[in-house]
């Protein structure tokens, strides 16, 4: 072998291994991520052996599951971060319906999304379960594709809501800012340019000019502070700034 074939023989093999690593690291960097996204789901069901089959097969499709077998401490779990609830009806020390509604007390549908799991399938009992908050139902024996679709129906109707609520704030605090600039900016820099004068200049109609400016910027802030609601209004170059009246 000539020291050419020795050198292209050192360059591929060089090539497959930095190809190796690449492949190795964005695999780990993957997990990494799939990781930080897994969504987590809790079974409130007092049946020990179909909680932890729900939660297997769910396990199995890439969530996180913890299963509450004594319903009288869900409370406790939902404070926690969860994505969603999967709650049986029919339990024998508070009935699902009522923890739902306990649920509802502290959660909003799309805040911690909840799916009933019954064996009653009545017309009657699905709309009640719906009227206090339920955001779907689940029929026994539990269809497990149809299970997958629902859970991750309702987890993306909640992402969503998230993601449009941040838009929303992110909305409101750039209006802030732009309120801030256009009503307290100007009295402002009235105030700072008689305070920048000569004192030999600085007559009492001056200082009450920039007295009024202070004052301005004092009422400003207090109703800003005040605000219930904001109520936004359009600003030239494509903003929008909160109506102060």
């Amino acid at each position: 072998m000539t020291d050419s074939d020795n050198n292209n023989t050192k360059n591929n093999l060089k090539t497959d291994v930095e190809a190796t690593t690449s492949h190795s690291s964005a695999q780990s960097e993957n997990s990494d991520k799939l990781e930080e996204s897994k969504k987590r789901i809790l079974i409130i069901d007092d049946d020990k052996m179909s909680s932890k089959f729900l939660a297997m097969r769910f396990e199995k499709k890439g969530y996180e599951v913890v299963c509450l077998n004594d319903e009288t401490q869900y409370e406790e779990f939902i404070v926690q971060d969860f994505d969603l609830v999967l709650l049986d009806w029919l339990m024998p020390k508070i009935s699902g319906l009522d923890v739902l509604k306990g649920i509802r007390e502290k959660k909003k549908s799309l805040e911690l999304p909840v799916i009933m799991v019954t064996a009653n399938d009545e017309d009657k009992n699905i709309i009640e379960a719906l009227n206090f908050g339920a955001n779907d139902i689940l029929v026994k024996p539990v269809n497990l594709e149809i299970a997958f679709a629902r859970v991750k129906t309702q987890i993306e109707l909640k992402d969503l809501s998230t993601a449009f609520q941040k838009q929303k704030e992110i909305g409101a605090l750039n209006a802030m800012i732009v309120t801030y600039n256009h009503e307290i900016n100007n009295p402002l820099t009235i105030a700072l340019g008689y305070l920048n004068m000569p004192l030999d200049r600085f007559d009492e109609e001056k200082k009450e000019k920039c007295i009024k400016s202070l004052n301005r910027i004092s009422e400003i802030v207090k109703k800003i502070e005040n605000l219930d609601n904001l109520e936004l209004v359009s600003y030239p170059g494509d903003s929008s700034m909160v109506k102060i009246s």
